[in-house]
């Protein structure tokens, strides 16, 4: 069976790919110095993301539309649980 790419035009077989480059990429030390720059950056935008809640709550109850405020404050448990609860340090 012919496989084709998105342009309808046929892939090239490639070679099979061995065992090898997986353990060398798993191993890299570049994989090892990601990880604290995007434990900071998610702790950044999920606190940007949190406040931005925090602010729709004191302008929508000004604005007297509680039903957004009562929806917001049901999700609230299932956005920190999406937000890995970073809520729970603050």
């Amino acid at each position: 069976m012919t496989q084709f790419d998105m342009f309808g035009l046929e892939l090239m077989p490639g070679a099979p790919l061995s065992p090898a480059p997986a353990v060398e990429i798993e191993c890299a030390p570049i994989m090892l110095r990601v990880v604290p720059e995007l434990d900071a950056w998610t702790r950044e935008t999920q606190r940007i993301h949190l406040i931005a809640h925090a602010r729709d709550l004191t302008r929508l109850r000004a604005a007297g539309d509680t039903h957004r405020v009562h929806c917001i404050l049901m999700n609230a448990p299932y956005v920190l649980l999406k937000l890995n609860g970073v809520g729970g340090q603050w």
